[in-house]
């Protein structure tokens, strides 16, 4: 029998492509120095390769290209602030931001490969806490009582428990799963997140957008929210919408609530105050923060 060290270079390039996870390629090339080479030599065709085939990665590319036209119409934007500008500029800016961020070339494509890989490590970072024992008690205990003496609307508050502090261990619903099965789990999640995260820069998108008139923003808007309510095409199953709703509701409307809750003294009078405009204004800043953001506003937080 031929040991796997013994095959010649093309072979073992053909045993990476056959994989569909960044974590099997990387730990892959740590067996040997041989193999190593393969992936050190290859890596930038073993990654795009993954990241192609692989269906948990199916929303990296679009996100890409949206977060890039994020940072670019901001940073355009941010110049003419304070200055008498028409709306005729904001549209040309907000326009010729378009047109760069979705210009495609070889370094973009690389950028994909690069962000995609980094986003993969980060986002880890949120499933850990969604699989800490103590994270995940603290998440089913979180409730929303409504309150709808005020003017008959309703007003969320927020009597669930702080956070404690990080357990180091599994929860129950994971502990008994083995390699194969955390790291089905992991892909379910991520590609879930970044399935939101799509949602969360299109949000922004339409309101920085400008519209002829009045009525012309409305139908965007109203387009947004029919659209923002429908699961991606590729979500068809039960299982891709629930997960969809379980990753949002944990990392969004739990661990980012939570954790903007605990930012710091100026939050105090957020969380005394009934007023409705401070909770939609707290709710306005969930609802645009990325999951970076989340994970910064964890580690501000004190229980970070």
């Amino acid at each position: 029998m031929t040991h796997i060290f013994l095959l010649p270079p093309e072979i073992l390039l053909l045993i990476y492509l056959t994989l569909r996870n960044i974590d099997d390629a990387l730990h892959l090339a740590r067996c040997c120095r041989q193999i190593n080479h393969i992936f050190e030599s290859r890596r930038l065709e073993i990654l795009k390769h993954i990241i192609e085939c692989a269906d948990h990665h199916v929303h990296d590319s679009p996100l890409y290209y949206q977060v890039r036209l994020h940072g670019c119409t901001s940073r355009e934007l941010y110049t003419i602030i304070g200055k008498n500008w028409r709306v005729e500029e904001h549209k040309a800016i907000v326009d010729k931001c378009y047109e760069l961020s979705m210009a495609s070339s070889p370094a973009v494509s690389t950028e994909i490969i690069w962000e995609t890989v980094a986003r993969w490590g980060a986002m880890r970072v949120l499933f850990d806490l969604y699989c800490d024992a103590s994270v995940q008690n603290t998440y089913c205990r979180s409730i929303y009582p409504c309150d709808f003496a005020r003017n008959d609307r309703k007003f969320i508050q927020d009597l669930g428990e702080s956070f404690r502090h990080l357990s180091g261990q599994v929860c129950n619903r994971f502990h008994c799963l083995d390699g194969k099965q955390r790291q089905r789990a992991y892909k379910r999640f991520y590609k879930a997140i970044t399935a939101h995260w799509k949602k969360v820069e299109q949000r922004w998108l339409t309101k920085c957008r400008v519209y002829r008139d009045a009525e012309n923003a409305t139908d965007a808007i109203e387009k947004y929210v029919a659209g923002f309510m429908e699961f991606e095409s590729d979500s068809h199953s039960l299982q891709g919408r629930l997960d969809i709703l379980e990753v949002t509701d944990f990392v969004w409307s739990f661990l980012g609530r939570k954790a903007l809750h605990m930012t710091g003294p100026w939050m105090d009078e957020f969380n005394k105050s009934r007023d409705d405009i401070v909770w939609m204004a707290m709710s306005n800043i969930i609802e645009h923060s990325r999951p970076v953001n989340i994970i910064e506003l964890v580690l501000m937080s004190p229980w970070g």
